[in-house]
């Protein structure tokens, strides 16, 4: 997972297939292995790396997103716009949306 992710960070790698791969592993993951409550290093030994964070590990918010395939094909959007977003608190995972999110 960490190398489909770091293949996705690079500008050329944003490839529907790589993105079809990250969603599904995501996806069975977090419907087999994940569940709220679970701490932030279990999600990490299980998921890897996100591909971004939002916050700081000393927060008591922070949110880490996955790249996602779109929910639906909308021309106006770009798939890198859709992603797990998973909320922690206390690092406890207390939330999994997948939805869009500006990162800009």
């Amino acid at each position: 997972m960490k190398e489909l992710i770091k293949r996705f960070s690079y500008q050329d790698g944003k490839q529907a297939d790589l993105l079809e791969d990250i969603d599904r592993i995501v996806s069975i993951t977090l419907e087999q292995e994940i569940k709220i409550g679970d701490s932030l290093r279990r999600v990490e030994e299980l998921l890897g790396p996100p591909f971004t964070i939002i916050g700081e590990e000393e927060d008591e918010q922070m949110y880490w997103l996955y790249p996602a395939s779109p929910l639906e094909n909308k021309p106006d959007q770009f798939p890198e716009e859709w992603f797990y977003v998973l909320s922690f608190y206390n690092k406890q995972l207390r939330k999994v949306e997948k939805r869009t999110y500006r990162l800009h």
